[in-house]
């Protein structure tokens, strides 16, 4: 009888174990590759994605298939969520036909089917949650560790998150989920809000204005909610004197960013007003931003205060412009609409508080960041909507055979669709590594699957510079007009221009220019421009060029930078 009950026990403890690594497993997972696109090797994250997204739609269709009777309780956060999933792909399909063979589009199927196991799964998994939170400081921390040994821990961390704005935002949105740990093991005040003061000390030292704001907003919300009635303004007092000292200090300290988001903030708000309602389109922003800088400098040639701020962008660092310039007041509208229904909705748990403070937050840091684009984040907020939606007491039934067949559909759609993107993904990754062997073979392989995905930036890229290696040019030019259509960028720019000058010279200057507007304080366009005047006997618009060279301040001194300004004094020289 013994033997029998603690099979039993074993078994239900592996079957929590199992749970709680679905949960978890994305979570972390999500923080190898903050950025989609700019992690690794360029297949990896059309690989991992499509895996992952494979193995997650498999244990979706196989819990559906064991449940006779899967009848689902709809809330108004499902509600605005799949409002939100259905207006993504009108936007998707609208933009091309091919969009769907993007990354971000494989992204949302994972993110969409993660959720959707969150909620069917019979589990209550706020604690597991609540621990990963905790868990991940010391992942982070182990991960650099291992990897980043010799370096110092805030140049390890900005190593691991790409830079510390990310780490700080990541903090700050599972802060709510830690405090629930303390909460849940004692009633002492005093515990909580000294976990409060280290991260906010935390959130200083990474010197993240947004973060600490956010931070600010979310700490101030869950005291509201959490401290007795008397005790509210001593608590919301005593912490916005502890923030804003330091948010002070940190304004003046970086002084010279606050003046580029503002420029960057301008421009934004320029290219909204031409598509209000609808925007332009799924990762439109990607190639409208930095054309639109080319032109606002070509037409303001001599604002030379405004060229060090300059760069090639492609997020707008305030996500709420960025769903309005993509999605229209539409998306933008969705977007709100599920802040206010996760916070308004009441829950049947007394710990929603700590849950919504997290919500509250990443919300707060969309007007200041970009965390609505990192993956990380996004795979965290989803696990949070999630548990949000489970334990919502206001609920909608929806029959049990609407909810299979619609089910079946879909992930049947969705695996095969995925087996696709794995297959030639695959076949890039051989590709890939074929290049450094044999370039010839390799160039073949990329041509067989140069058409699924002509809406991956980093295939396009890796592709054209490599016909571009391999004195292609004519084909690497016809690739990297594909990307710029997609993804505007002053390298890529210049590139085209090198392509030109090997079969039709006199249309690269076209391309330098547009490289040498989009980003007035880079020297290398200017110095194309230059080698191209000099090149076609154009003596005086080369020597023009060279005093613009020198009179150009160098952003960041680099050995590059002080040759083409030896260049251009030569021709200065010889000029006279």
């Amino acid at each position: 009888m013994f033997h029998t009950k603690n099979i039993r026990l074993n078994k239900l403890t592996l079957a929590r174990v199992f749970v709680t690594g679905l949960i978890i497993l994305p979570l972390i997972v999500s923080l190898l590759f903050n950025h989609l696109e700019s992690f690794g090797l360029s297949y990896q994250p059309s690989l991992y994605i499509s895996f992952f997204n494979i193995f997650y739609i498999i244990i979706v269709f196989l819990y559906v298939i064991k449940q006779k009777k899967l009848n689902i309780f709809i809330t108004h956060i499902d509600i605005i969520l799949i409002l939100v999933y259905i207006y993504y792909n009108f936007q998707v399909l609208n933009t091309s036909t091919f969009s769907v063979l993007g990354i971000n589009y494989q992204t949302s199927i994972l993110l969409i089917t993660y959720y959707l196991l969150l909620r069917i799964i019979n589990h209550n998994y706020i604690k597991d949650i609540s621990l990963f939170s905790l868990m991940i400081i010391f992942f982070i921390f182990f991960y650099i560790l291992i990897n980043y040994p010799t370096k110092s821990t805030l140049s390890s961390l900005k190593l691991v998150f790409n830079n510390t704005g990310i780490l700080s935002a990541y903090l700050c949105i599972l802060t709510p989920s830690i405090f629930l740990i303390i909460d849940l093991n004692t009633n002492s005040n005093k515990t909580l809000v000294l976990a409060i003061i280290i991260l906010g000390l935390m959130l200083f030292i990474l010197k993240s204005r947004s973060s600490l704001i956010a931070y600010s907003i979310g700490i101030i919300y869950l005291l509201y909610n959490k401290t007795h009635l008397k005790n509210k303004f001593f608590y919301i007092i005593g912490f916005l004197s502890f923030t804003m000292l330091p948010l002070y200090l940190l304004m003046n300290l970086k002084k010279s960013s606050f003046k580029g988001r503002k420029f960057i903030y301008e421009l934004c708000l320029d290219l909204c007003k031409d598509s209000p309602l609808t925007g332009y389109g799924y990762k439109s922003f990607d190639h409208l931003y930095n054309m639109h800088q080319a032109d606002f400098f070509k037409k303001n040639i001599h604002s030379y205060d405004l060229h060090l701020l300059a760069d090639n962008i492609h997020l707008s660092l305030n996500d709420y412009i960025h769903t309005y310039i993509e999605n229209g007041i539409i998306g933008l509208i969705l977007f709100l609409l599920l802040l206010y229904f996760s916070l308004s909705t009441i829950n049947s748990i007394k710990d929603d508080k700590y849950l919504k403070s997290s919500i509250l937050i990443f919300y707060t840091l969309c007007l200041f960041s970009y965390p609505l684009q990192i993956f990380s984040i996004q795979v965290y907020i989803i696990s949070l909507l999630s548990w949000l939606s489970k334990t919502s007491k206001k609920q909608y039934i929806i029959k049990n055979k609407i909810i299979h067949i619609s089910m079946y559909i879909g992930m049947i759609i969705s695996l095969l669709y995925n087996i696709f993107n794995l297959s030639n993904t695959l076949k890039w990754k051989k590709a890939y590594e074929l290049s450094t062997i044999n370039q010839t073979n390799s160039l073949l392989l990329y041509k067989n699957i140069e058409f699924f995905f002509t809406w991956n930036n980093a295939f396009l890229l890796e592709y054209g510079i490599l016909l571009n290696e391999q004195n292609k040019f004519v084909e690497s030019f016809k690739i990297l007009e594909i990307l710029i259509h997609l993804y505007s960028d002053t390298e890529i720019y210049v590139l085209q221009g090198d392509n030109l000058v090997n079969f039709n010279k006199p249309k690269s200057k076209y391309y330098y220019e547009i490289a040498s507007f989009m980003t007035p304080n880079r020297l290398l366009p200017k110095y194309k421009l230059m080698s191209f005047y000099m090149s076609t006997k154009q003596t005086d618009k080369a020597y023009y060029k060279a005093l613009e060279i020198l009179e150009t301040p160098m952003k960041i001194n680099n050995p590059t930078g002080f040759l083409i300004k030896k260049e251009a004094s030569k021709i200065i020289t010889n000029f006279k």
